[in-house]
């Protein structure tokens, strides 16, 4: 074929039949032809684009460099193969893989590159989001094996810290103090936000009304921003209920808006909008709605700021833990990676679109909720049997020594007697001793704790059993008791009197000593 003389008919019908992309370029790169699936794609057409340079026509600015080599290489090569972005006329980018050869003319001269191109966007886009969920899985694990450890430190940490406080200290000391228990505290947080992106606890979903509680937290989220920054609300007038514990969701939303007010430094606009989108089954996946989403009725909340924006390398990696642009010391990188799994959780859907100064946009789909159930006035209030004895006998159960002896010396102080076992066996040499309250860590190194529990309750029906745990509920037993009580570690001396004085028969609930300050 002479790209220098008109095409005959038949190369015409070829060219524009064919799904695939087709773009003839000269050797200084014009494009000489640009078929019907290249209108398509692009929203150009062949005459807004025929004798421009197609790499400063259609490629992105950070790519044309290496375009342009694929294409000058290509005299010597003969063929080959590549992947890239074309932007399009309304500026979004598709991602085209390529299958580039030369034409020659009758004498064996190279006088044109043909292109033939597939769209994979959505295919990489798939193939991202499947990455991603590996790599968050892969952390998870790892994140829910080592938390165990971490927390049974911190609890042994602040039940020393706790009976520290309790005495009379001089001002340096209980300075020290008032530090130590701040550390305590924002290490659990920092744990707690490593393993909520992998398996993130909703403690209570709700029917929450998206509208409603946007509104209602609006002021807290301007609170966030400078005065320059104008806080505005497009809230559909449909119902918008979905099911989502209500204190993940606020967690949501405050993680985007720090994300925008730090993308903001001098200002701008920070908008949620919400409407109800209908997602048809057998409806093609596009970049804006994920593929991954089941046909049905979602919440779709937008979520806009008009500040730096996000460079196209970095938006694959948004969601990635750890992964972050901001200075050192100014984020963790497990913001957007918490939102990502809470979102997810909840058989959702989130989405980024953002150009470099062009703001950005987080787009989130949780699935409506049409069929709230009345609520339900026979609550089922069944108690315990109350028992007519105090409880003076506990067996503490845990393999680590400073939780166990930390766990013994309070149920002491507050007038139990106490058998200490590190492990299950340890404990079960005590099956016929006359325990009252059986508190045993979930994870032991011979014998799950719920196991032991049903041992002894067997044997003891009326035994009194409290859970401690160091690892997310992810990873607790699948056999749990629904009304299981579990300590989360780390816990304070109060969690553990709130815990024990359920027994019926604990003396009033044992009222925590008032001189005794669970750390801050």
């Amino acid at each position: 074929m002479d790209p220098n003389h008109e095409n005959c008919p038949l190369t015409d019908a070829l060219m524009n039949t064919v799904d695939a992309l087709v773009a003839l370029v000269d050797l200084d790169g014009r494009i000489l032809q640009f078929n019907k699936a290249c209108e398509s794609v692009t929203g150009y057409s062949a005459a807004d684009v025929v004798g421009r340079s197609l790499v400063d026509t259609l490629v992105p600015i950070e790519q044309r460099r290496d375009v342009a080599a694929v294409i000058g290489a290509l005299p010597e090569q003969g063929s080959n193969r590549f992947e890239n972005d074309w932007v399009t006329a309304d500026g979004t980018r598709r991602r085209i893989e390529w299958s580039n050869a030369t034409v020659h003319d009758g004498d064996g001269h190279v006088t044109a590159v043909i292109g033939t191109g597939i769209d994979v966007t959505d295919q990489r886009l798939l193939e991202s989001r499947l990455a991603q969920a590996d790599r968050l899985d892969s952390v998870g694990r790892l994140a829910a094996g080592i938390a165990h450890d971490f927390n049974n430190t911190l609890t042994s940490l602040c039940l020393r810290v706790e009976r520290l406080s309790a005495r009379d200290l001089d001002p340096d000391s209980r300075t020290d103090i008032d530090a130590i228990a701040h550390m305590i505290g924002r290490t659990q947080n920092l744990i707690n936000e490593l393993l909520s992106f992998s398996s993130p606890r909703q403690p209570a979903p709700v029917h929450l009304d998206v509208n409603a509680e946007v509104s209602k937290i609006r002021a807290a989220l301007a609170g966030l921003f400078h005065e320059s920054v104008a806080v505005e609300l497009d809230l559909t007038a449909d119902q918008a209920v979905v099911l989502i514990d209500p204190t993940s969701f606020g967690q949501v939303l405050t993680n985007l808006a720090i994300n925008a007010r730090d993308a903001m430094p001098n200002g701008g606009r920070f908008a949620i909008s919400t409407r109800v989108t209908t997602i048809e089954s057998g409806a093609e996946p596009s970049v804006r709605v994920p593929g991954r989403l089941a046909p049905g009725t979602y919440v779709e909340l937008s979520v806009t700021d008009t500040g730096t924006g996000i460079h196209p390398d970095d938006l694959p990696r948004v969601f990635d833990p750890y992964f972050t642009t901001k200075p050192a010391g100014r984020g963790t990188g497990l913001g957007l990676a918490t939102t990502y799994a809470t979102i997810t959780h909840h058989r959702g859907a989130i989405t980024v679109d953002s150009a470099p100064g062009g703001g950005a946009t987080f787009d989130i789909w949780l699935p409506l909720v049409t069929d709230r159930p009345e609520a339900d006035s026979s609550t089922d209030t069944t108690t315990r049997t109350a028992h007519e004895h105090e409880p003076h006998l506990a067996l503490v159960v845990d393999d680590d020594p400073h939780v166990l002896n930390g766990l013994i010396e309070e149920l002491n102080r507050l007038g139990c007697g106490t058998i200490a076992a590190a492990t299950g066996e340890d404990a079960l040499r005590h099956l016929d001793a006359p325990i009252d309250l059986l508190l045993t860590d979930l994870e032991l190194p011979d014998i799950s704790g719920d196991e032991l529990a049903e041992q002894f309750v067997r044997h003891r029906p009326e035994l009194w059993v409290v859970f401690a745990s160091g690892a997310p509920p992810s990873r607790y037993p699948r056999n749990m008791p629904a009304d299981a009580i579990v300590l989360r570690k780390p816990f304070t001396t109060i969690d553990l009197i709130e815990a024990i004085r359920g027994h019926p028969g604990f003396p009033g609930g044992a009222a925590p000593d008032p001189s005794v300050t669970p750390p801050a």
